[in-house]
């Protein structure tokens, strides 16, 4: 995760590269119990997946990643999380 004084930027890299997977990620602000931020965002060429959290507030952020498909492959197994504070 990346930051500016407003926004807050995620990126999910797909190891092996897949290109035009689709990646979904839930952020929770502070702890929360729902999340702050759900989004499903295709990859580019090199496997990546680059959310942008518009106006995102201080406090720490938990990222997680909900889902990866891709047309031919099985992507399975535990998803990683990650936090942040901002």
């Amino acid at each position: 995760m990346s930051r500016n004084a407003k926004h807050m930027y995620v990126s999910v890299q797909l190891n092996p590269a897949v290109a035009s997977a689709s990646v979904s990620i839930e952020v929770y602000l502070n702890e929360g119990s729902s999340p702050y931020y759900t989004g499903t965002i295709t990859t580019d060429t090199a496997g990546v997946a680059k959310f942008t959290i518009v106006n995102a507030p201080t406090g720490t952020y938990l990222t997680v990643v909900t889902d990866v498909t891709a047309v031919g492959y099985t992507l399975g197994g535990d998803f990683p999380e990650d936090i942040y504070s901002k």
